[in-house]
C-alpha cells in the first residue's frame, strides 16, 4: 500500500505515462434535450454552415468556403456519408 507521499508522486500517471496533475472537475449538469427544427432551419445549416459552440452554451454560425475545405479528410468523409 502506498503512503501519502508515494501516492502524490504517482498521481497523474497512468500506465507509467504522465498525464498532468490531478484536478477536480465540476459535477455533470442537465442540458436540454433534442428539439425539432423547421425545414428552413435545417436547410440553412445543411448548406455550408458551420456552428461553433462554446463551453458556456453560446454559439456562432458562419458560412465556410466549401471549395477551399473540400480536400480535408473530414469533409471527404462527411460527403461520403451524405451520399449513402
Amino acid at each position: 500500500m502506498l503512503n501519502n507521499t508515494e501516492l502524490l508522486k504517482t498521481a497523474g500517471y497512468i500506465n507509467g505515462q504522465w498525464l498532468g496533475p490531478v484536478t477536480e472537475i465540476k459535477a455533470p449538469t442537465q442540458v436540454s434535450g433534442p428539439y425539432e427544427v423547421s425545414l428552413e432551419e435545417w436547410v440553412t445549416l445543411a448548406q455550408g454552415m458551420q456552428i461553433n459552440v462554446r463551453k458556456d452554451g453560446k454559439y456562432s454560425m458562419f458560412e465556410f468556403d466549401q471549395d477551399a475545405d473540400g480536400g480535408l479528410d473530414f469533409v471527404k468523409w462527411n460527403k461520403e456519408q451524405d451520399a449513402k
